[in-house]
């Protein structure tokens, strides 16, 4: 199953997605490649399972230059909230009992620089964010830019009868999905 797939792959390489700030105003662009700091952000989707069963929202952010320049890496961020399911007409939360299995992977690419993310949560309440670093293959830093981020988003439940091995009306897989992101220049 895909989905335990890359689970295994996010184990083995801590994921890496960069948001931009949310409502932040672009800055002059001064060529001098350095981002801005903070959360740039893509919109924020909704998604419901193939039978209207399970709902999520599903958001991915980059924030350039999070960890001061050490290692090279930069910060991927995937925001979900309303993670539910219906039973019996009434919605219920993601919760210890009844959690939602997600997995998610994609790139975060611009011009001459990209790098691949995978992750994987057992999310147990309603809103979770989980972040991860990502750097990019020759060691260069995260420039600002264009981003597009491409997203395959996968997850199982919740459902309040089993943690495991649900149909697919409990199922949501909306394809590989792809956001422009923005991180603006610092000015000079």
């Amino acid at each position: 199953m895909r989905l335990r797939a890359l689970a295994a792959v996010a184990a083995a390489a801590p994921m890496l997605l960069t948001v931009l700030p949310q409502g932040a105003a672009a800055a002059e662009d001064d060529r001098s490649g350095k981002p801005v700091p903070g959360e740039y952000c893509g919109p924020k989707e909704s998604f419901y399972g193939s039978d209207g069963l399970t709902f999520t929202d599903f958001q991915v952010c980059l924030r350039p230059g999070y960890n001061n320049g050490k290692d090279n890496r930069e910060l991927f961020t995937i925001k979900k909230d309303r993670t539910t399911y219906k039973w019996g007409g009434i919605w219920y939360n993601a919760s210890d009992r009844w959690p939602a299995q997600w997995s998610a992977g994609g790139t975060v690419a611009t011009d001459g620089w990209s790098s691949e993310y995978g992750m994987a949560e057992d999310q147990r309440t309603r809103y979770t964010q989980k972040s991860g670093f990502f750097g990019h293959k020759n060691g260069a830093r995260m420039p600002c830019g264009t981003y597009n981020v491409t997203a395959d988003l996968e997850q199982d439940g919740p459902h309040w009868g089993s943690k495991t091995g649900w149909g697919t009306e409990w199922s949501i897989k909306p394809g590989e999905r792809t956001y422009t992101i923005e991180v603006p220049c610092q000015g000079g």
